[in-house]
């Protein structure tokens, strides 16, 4: 699974939408949606933020970011 598929596979698991996770976050929806499409890559700043809106370490995400 790469990053786009954890983010997303993640948010799902949690039931948050773009929206509820953005906030969580502090990452504008149309970024994750973004990140989940494989549109953009997020930088380690903005994973640890993800991870952090999910409850999870940043090691979850494994692999190349």
């Amino acid at each position: 699974m790469n990053v786009a598929e954890k983010i997303r596979y993640f948010r799902q698991q949690k039931g948050l939408s773009q929206e509820q996770l953005g906030k969580r976050a502090d990452i504008h929806e149309n970024t994750i949606r973004k990140y989940e499409l494989g549109i953009r890559k997020p930088k380690l700043d903005q994973l640890k933020k993800i991870a952090g809106g999910f409850g999870v370490s940043v090691i979850e995400f494994g692999g190349r970011i």
